[in-house]
């Protein structure tokens, strides 16, 4: 009995040994204290305001304002591994050390302007510009970007599906041209409202076979 327990006491040892073992940075959790913020505003365009803001969870929340319609809010989550892509151009950059100016010296404002901002525990820094000739920052600028696009074009299609039934195909297409030139931070978000669109015999039947198209193109891309 007592050389039972003594098993029984090391096998419950190893297992919180092993629990402890370090993780790969993909799976690592990274607390509240790292933030991540996007902003891009140009009152000429369509959408004049987009505004992306998550924590090292992933738990992020998107504000836009679109013409003509009223301000919008939705939260959102992201993978860690999709957090860990962020943090890893971050760290590219060492965004928090340099004093680096990413912005060219001509003036593209016309086209709107970025803002970037990263906090992880107690250091934070910002930076703002229109246009950047930095590779690194480039490849940041494109990650928000994919973020902003599945979440915007998600909004867009759940929109279309429950009250303009007629814009669904044109949202879908949309999707798929992003999908395709890998514009989406997380092409399997899409896959549960697809799989709706999909099945559903009150949806026009060309937006119903556009629908598996794209799953069997999110689905290969996951082999």
């Amino acid at each position: 009995m007592i050389r039972s327990r003594s098993w029984l006491f090391l096998a419950v040892i190893l297992l919180v040994l092993f629990s402890c073992v370090v993780v790969s940075p993909q799976n690592a959790p990274v607390d509240t204290d790292t933030h991540f913020h996007y902003k891009f505003a140009n009152p000429r365009f369509l959408i004049s305001n987009m505004e992306i803001d998550f924590d090292g969870t992933g738990q992020g929340t998107m504000k836009f304002t679109e013409q003509d319609h009223d301000d919008v809010e939705n939260k959102f989550s992201l993978k860690a591994s999709t957090i860990a892509d962020f943090i890893a151009l971050f760290d590219q950059l060492a965004f928090l050390k340099t004093k680096e100016v990413y912005q060219t010296p001509k003036d593209f404002s016309y086209l709107g302007v970025a803002t970037i901002r990263y906090r992880r525990g107690s250091d934070e820094r910002e930076v703002t510009f229109s246009y950047t000739e930095n590779k690194t920052m480039k490849d940041l600028w494109d990650k928000f970007r994919s973020v902003e696009n599945q979440e915007y074009g998600l909004f867009k299609l759940e929109l279309a599906v429950h009250y303009q039934p007629l814009d669904t195909p044109a949202q879908l297409k949309a999707i798929d041209n992003m999908l395709k030139d890998k514009k989406i931070a997380e092409p399997d978000r899409f896959l549960p409202i697809l799989r709706q669109i999909s099945t559903n015999d009150q949806i026009m039947t060309i937006a119903r076979g556009q629908a598996k198209k794209m799953i069997d193109f999110i689905e290969s891309g996951k082999k």
